[in-house]
């Protein structure tokens, strides 16, 4: 099977298990139907998970689902690094608006930043 079908079932799979989330969430938080969520994740170079190569977070309010504010930040010292052995190297696939390359300083200056607009922080659980 191809890197392509691979990869479609798994956007389907977090597609499927991200809406059950949402509903969960949404049934836990009826006090603040309004609460401003802050999903993010960081993408680590395979052999060394200490380097980062990227970072990706979006905004989304749950009254207004349908408005997102998505950043995406690739981290130019590690632009060196390139996944291929174990996952694919997708940070310049970013479909939610435009990456900006910068170093992890100033990116993780911007993320702590926004991180205090956030009532809520969804963060990625992969199966073990």
């Amino acid at each position: 099977m191809s890197l392509k079908n691979e990869n479609d079932k798994i956007r389907r799979r977090r597609k499927e298990e991200a809406n059950k989330q949402v509903t969960l969430l949404r049934s836990s938080l009826k006090t603040k139907p309004d609460a401003r969520l802050m999903a993010f994740d960081v993408e680590t170079y395979e052999n060394d998970k200490s380097i980062t190569l990227e970072i990706g977070y979006v905004f989304v309010n749950l009254d207004k689902p349908e408005e997102k504010e998505a950043f995406h930040y690739i981290i130019e010292e590690n632009l060196h690094y390139t996944n291929k052995e174990y996952v694919p190297d997708n940070r310049e696939l970013f479909k939610f608006g435009t990456s900006q390359r910068m170093s992890l300083e100033k990116t993780a200056e911007k993320f702590k930043q926004h991180i205090t607009d956030a009532d809520f922080l969804v963060t990625p659980c992969w199966p073990s």
